[in-house]
């Protein structure tokens, strides 16, 4: 029996979720200003688009609550059926904006989807 050891397992490199944990690029020197602006944008995006499904679930958690002890009461049913077309109404919004995006960026003849490597392109 050892006493005082702990067990130690290599799980190997962490380096977070996708482009949100690739802070590093931020203080290499040889990474340039473009790619910079490219990891800082995609990251903002990231996390946009994260936020907005949260909040999407959060809403659709919310109102279903709302839905289901709201009993008899038909004000407290409506409003919760409000608020669940609301939160669908938002959620398609996301989604149909960056649709619109990608579709613009076809007939333009560029992908604006692919910032980083517009701005890569355009920076030389």
């Amino acid at each position: 029996m050892t006493t005082g050891k702990l067990l130690a397992l290599d799980i190997g490199h962490f380096e977070g979720l996708g482009p949100l944990g690739n802070i590093a690029i931020f203080a290499d020197p040889s990474v340039t200003a473009a790619e910079r602006l490219v990891g800082l944008i995609s990251s903002i995006l990231a996390l946009m688009t994260i936020a907005a499904g949260i909040y999407f679930l959060f809403r659709i958690i919310n109102t279903s609550f709302k839905w289901i002890t709201g009993g008899h009461d038909k004000q407290a049913i409506q409003d919760a059926q409000k608020q669940l077309s609301n939160a669908i109404l938002g959620l398609l919004i996301v989604v149909l904006s960056y649709t619109l995006v990608g579709i613009v960026g076809l007939f333009l003849g560029f992908d604006i989807l692919n910032l980083g490597q517009l701005i890569i392109d355009i920076g030389g």
